[in-house]
């Protein structure tokens, strides 16, 4: 790959799915999308570290491996660590690596990311999951350019890498409730952009539901699906909580379960198909659907209710009364069983009393059940 990629060349155009690339493509011509394609190019032009925030959902990965493509550190390595998915000890040795004995299992000297990915980016997925220690280490790294290995004392090695991070969170609020180091936001915050969420991107939707339509059929001798009128302006009229990868999944779902080559509005989802007007009681009903494709959401997708529903509720994106509904709907299918329903909405066993918890707290508790 070459040095230094024009952000605008990213966007000029959507190539079909099975085209080569070295980038998966980044699909939009909206007002907020452009704003994407100019702070692009303003992060691609630094070396400062930066933050990419943004709903989940939103490509914040996807953008930030854009900057790096765009940058002059394109032919170097571009390493992501995701920082919510790994503990503390693991994800230290993962950055910084470990001298032998020093963990357990370290049988050997081991490189960390930071190491490896000298003379290109890594990139700190969920950066706002970091324990206070984890933090402490990082933000050593960004001031003196030397990585100290797990187990070491005294100087570290010296290593060119820059650090981009994404968040879903706030990184101020998480500053005030003591969660994460103000001097590491100061630090990260040298140079930010925000992923816009799809709501901010709508007129974005045709040309996206086409492509990911087109990825879903090849390699798979199936002939192309297209969509009604109808079907979307109602795939542009929904608000899409899970945003552009709630839109993909979907998509992937109706082309790959279609009975016909042309997807109409009536095949849609139940909480996307279009509103029929029929007073309060049509109002009703359409809460108690959202919250029915709530759960066959996680179900035929295979998300955990704590990645997928929580962070939407927590947002204020769906209501107590969704999630409730999804509980009832769940609570159908698994007969009255919180531990069987716990499992439907793929959780570990042992996050019952944690997710019950969570429905007494917020007054979403169904009562009357096993």
């Amino acid at each position: 790959m070459e040095k230094g990629f024009a952000a605008a060349e990213l966007y000029d155009c959507v190539p079909e799915p099975d085209t080569p690339s070295v980038l998966p493509p980044l699909i939009g011509h909206s007002a907020a999308f452009s704003r994407v394609r100019h702070d692009i190019a303003c992060l691609a032009a630094t070396d400062a570290p930066a933050v990419i925030s943004g709903e989940p959902g939103t490509g914040k990965s996807l953008l930030a491996r854009a900057v790096h493509a765009a940058s002059s550190r394109a032919s170097g390595p571009f390493v992501a660590v995701p920082c919510a998915r790994l503990p503390e000890t693991l994800l230290e040795t993962e950055l910084f690596g470990c001298v032998k004995g020093s963990v357990v299992g370290a049988s050997s000297d081991r490189m960390g990311v930071l190491d490896v990915a000298h003379g290109g980016t890594v990139l700190l997925e969920d950066v706002e999951e970091m324990t206070p220690r984890t933090q402490g280490l990082l933000l050593r790294f960004l001031e003196s350019g030397e990585v100290h290995r797990v187990g070491t004392f005294g100087a570290g090695t010296p290593s060119d890498v820059r650090i981009l991070a994404t968040t879903s969170a706030r990184l101020d609020a998480r500053v005030g409730e003591g969660l994460f180091r103000e001097e590491l936001r100061s630090c990260l915050g040298a140079s930010e952009m925000s992923a816009p969420s799809l709501r901010d991107r709508h007129d974005d939707i045709p040309v996206l539901v086409d492509y990911f339509a087109r990825v879903a059929v090849s390699g798979n001798d199936r002939r192309a699906i297209s969509f009604t009128l109808e079907a979307h302006n109602a795939l542009e009229a929904y608000s899409w909580p899970g945003n552009v990868r709630e839109l993909r999944q979907v998509v992937e779902r109706l082309v790959m379960s279609a009975r016909a080559e042309v997807i109409g509005a009536e095949d849609l989802p139940v909480g996307i198909r279009p509103r029929r007007p029929a007073g309060s009681r049509a109002a009703r009903e359409r809460r108690r659907t959202v919250g029915e494709d709530l759960f066959m959401r996680l179900v035929q997708s295979g998300e955990s209710f704590w990645s997928a529903v929580y962070p939407m509720f927590m947002q204020r994106e769906i209501t107590r009364t969704d999630v409730r509904d999804m509980v009832r709907r769940g609570l159908d299918a698994a007969r009255g069983n919180y531990g069987t329903l716990v499992r439907l909405l793929n959780m570990p066993a042992s996050d019952q009393r944690k997710f019950v918890a969570f429905l007494r707290r917020y007054g979403c508790e169904l009562r009357s059940q096993k």
